[in-house]
């Protein structure tokens, strides 16, 4: 059972040090019971009126995220999780780095250019709208077609029905490259059924 709050421990956009708690330094255990807790709130950045659900994840990537593009025009990338059986699902560690590996964007409130140190918390779209970068090359997604994460943390297409991970569905045709485009994510951290 998915237990979800709607209230946030820091505001969408930030991160867990410099939200209201004031400057933290953040180490491999702050705020530890955050990690993994999924929060709902409303779509306020593309009109659908649906809700988005949130989880709450630690960068454990080894270094700072930086998130890349501008803040006019950012790029979000899905993060695969960190492969600890204790850390499923709390913990962020690489850019997917294998099509159809397991993975969660992060949020599209987070303006582009923006950096996310070491240990600190973040919010990663576990269900609901959300941007996410197309891929640098070869990009034809349909109408409603199911994606996937690429080997660089952007959609990738062409998901075998039942052997892939289906993130969720792309909104609208798309053939540009390197470019944010809305998806419909798919809640949990597993597959949906194959139900065609």
């Amino acid at each position: 059972m998915r237990a979800i709050s709607s209230a946030l421990p820091f505001p969408r956009g930030s991160t867990y040090s410099d939200g209201p708690n004031g400057a933290v330094t953040m180490t491999a255990t702050t705020a530890d019971e955050l990690t993994g807790r999924l929060y709902v709130v409303r779509d306020t950045n593309h009109g659908t009126g649906l809700n988005v659900v949130l989880r709450c994840v630690r960068n454990t990537t080894g270094g700072s995220i930086t998130i890349d593009g501008t803040a006019a025009l950012p790029q979000h990338r899905i993060y695969s999780f960190d492969g600890d059986s204790k850390d499923w699902g709390t913990e962020i560690d690489a850019v997917t780095g294998a099509i159809g590996e397991v993975g969660k964007p992060i949020d599209d409130e987070y303006p582009g250019a923006m950096v996310i140190v070491e240990n600190d918390l973040l919010y990663v779209v576990d269900e609901g709208p959300t941007k996410i970068v197309t891929a640098a090359a070869s990009v034809a997604n349909g109408l409603h077609e199911s994606v996937t994460p690429d080997a660089l943390g952007a959609l990738h297409l062409n998901v075998t029905d039942g052997t892939e991970y289906k993130l969720g569905t792309i909104d609208a045709a798309q053939t540009d490259e390197d470019l944010d485009v809305l998806v419909f994510v798919n809640a949990g951290l597993v597959s949906p059924d194959d139900n065609s």
